[in-house]
């Protein structure tokens, strides 16, 4: 499995050289390679910089079918928040519903992979994330405003520590489109 992953990181590095997103249908929705070029074009965007509750942010379109998606879910009562959250209280993550969803592929749009992984990749930037929430030192989430409410575009684990650390968000809004 961990040979199929370094050849996913191999064939997304060639196509964030090309600027490419390829995007497939799957049993439980659209799935993609490269989806983190998207999140890269949105920061020129950026057209307001605000403080939100977390109560206020919501989980935006996952691309998955209606049984599997997260659409209008509150970080609050998200994934998100139950997997960070074993972080702090250093209870085992791969019991969430967020490392299920995560190895099913019906987390968000992008391909099953092992959770372990990502797992590894927490355990090694937990501290860290946790201080920079703590300092005010993090990067803000970037968000979009569409029927009177304010979608997560990036930044899902961010906004879930800010709410558990009972900080507003520091949220950067780029265009929806609709206000």
């Amino acid at each position: 499995m961990l040979l199929g992953h370094y050849c996913y990181r191999v064939v997304e590095k060639i196509l964030r050289k090309g600027n490419i997103i390829i995007t497939y249908f799957t049993s439980v929705g659209l799935k993609n390679i490269n989806m983190g070029l998207v999140a890269d074009l949105s920061e020129p965007y950026i057209i307001e910089k605000k403080e939100l509750y977390a109560d206020d942010l919501y989980l935006g379109p996952d691309f998955l079918i209606d049984k599997y998606t997260l659409l209008d879910c509150s970080i609050v009562n998200s994934p998100h928040l139950e997997f960070v959250k074993s972080f702090i209280d250093k209870t085992n993550c791969q019991d969430t519903d967020y490392a299920r969803r995560w190895e099913m592929g019906t987390l968000d749009w992008r391909r099953p992979m092992p959770i372990c992984i990502s797992i590894d990749e927490w355990k090694k930037a937990s501290p860290l994330k946790y201080n920079e929430v703590l300092s005010d030192a993090y990067e803000p989430i970037k968000v979009y405003h569409y029927n009177d409410k304010y979608y997560i575009y990036d930044g899902k684990h961010r906004a879930a520590l800010c709410y558990l650390l009972d900080k507003k968000v520091r949220c950067n809004v780029i265009p929806s489109g609709k206000a």
